[in-house]
């Protein structure tokens, strides 16, 4: 079976925040992988370690998302890609590319953790299932892994039945899907592995492949189009209706530049009209749906009190001051 782990690059829990105009300043934070998403890592190694499955890590980022795919790699897991992007963009973008991603290795299985601990919108892994048209369950705290019969187990999908409960607000609820599928990893469902000092060795060796994110959203978006019946709906080479050629990377279909905002259906509309034309760039159509305007830190604690006095005369005025001050207690 062939598994894929969808990670993210988060500064870990014990760094200190600090926001200088609006953003996170991360110089000099030490980032891990997500906690979630090491759930969902395990989770593939243990099956790896039970019927042979490969594994590969796949994560969008800057530089620094190198080292997380380096320790996913030290725990086990056999290849890394890197989806290189200085912005990262929303969670619409991120989950068209990784989707894209997803399709080009051809997977079976794809965990990812429930959440982030940074931003905790919970939304990319869901999106991807939603655009690949996999079955997809979420917050799962445990998972099995059933072959359907010895005639079967070759035909991948069709050989496999996932058995899995997941967590649904404080009760449990138990699933089976047939592969390819999507699972969102929980606390709970694991306890992940510490990488080994022979895995830090292995993983030095182990291969990383570095992915272009633009490419990636112009497969997206001719896929998009492709399937809405406008033009070709390939991804190719601009100037080149076969897709064949040494030019940049777009889309064979050409809008007004205009009407960019338009949805896709309404400027091949216009195109098909003779108006004006010019090449889609990945941004125009695949770009951020939202952004983020800016992040405040929360406002500075107050010093704590120490209480003077006697035991009894402490407890008296603890007492006066949960009644008085913080209004937790209410007079009598």
């Amino acid at each position: 079976m062939n598994i894929a782990v969808l990670i993210k690059s988060v500064i870990a829990t014990d760094e200190p925040i600090i926001v200088r105009n609006g953003k996170i300043d991360e110089d000099g934070v030490k980032k891990v992988i997500n906690p979630y998403d090491e759930y969902g890592l395990e989770e593939a190694l243990r099956i790896k370690e039970d019927d042979g499955s490969s594994v590969t890590v796949i994560s969008a980022g800057d530089e620094k998302t190198v080292e997380a795919l380096r320790t996913a790699l030290a725990m086990g897991a056999d290849e890394a890609w890197w989806i290189r992007t200085e912005g990262a963009g929303d969670e619409h973008v991120l989950s068209l590319a990784l989707a894209e991603t997803v399709r080009r290795g051809g997977f079976d299985l794809v965990f990812a953790g429930h959440l982030s601990i940074d931003n905790g919108a919970g939304q990319v892994a869901i999106r991807v299932a939603e655009l690949l048209g996999w079955p997809h369950a979420g917050a799962i705290v445990a998972c099995r892994v059933d072959r359907n019969g010895e005639d079967n187990a070759r035909k991948i999908g069709q050989g496999y039945t996932l058995h899995v409960t997941r967590d649904a607000e404080g009760d449990s609820e138990n699933w089976e899907l047939p592969l390819p599928a999507l699972l969102t990893a929980q606390q709970g469902l694991n306890e992940p592995r510490y990488p080994a000092l022979a895995g830090i060795m292995k993983a030095k060796r182990k291969p990383l492949t570095e992915l272009s994110f633009d490419e990636l959203l112009a497969e997206s978006e001719a896929r998009t189009l492709a399937a809405r019946g406008v033009g070709g709906g390939t991804a190719g080479r601009v100037g080149d209706a076969d897709g064949v050629g040494s030019g940049q990377m777009g889309y064979s279909e050409r809008v007004s530049s205009e009407r960019i905002g338009e949805p896709e259906i309404e400027k091949a509309s216009r195109a098909r009209d003779g108006e004006p034309e010019v090449a889609l760039d990945g941004a125009a159509v695949a770009g951020p749906r939202t952004e983020r305007l800016g992040c405040e830190a929360p406002p500075p604690r107050p010093a704590g009190r120490k209480l003077d006095g006697t035991v009894g005369e402490q407890a008296a005025e603890l007492i006066a001051l949960l009644r008085n001050e913080a209004r937790i207690l209410k007079a009598r």
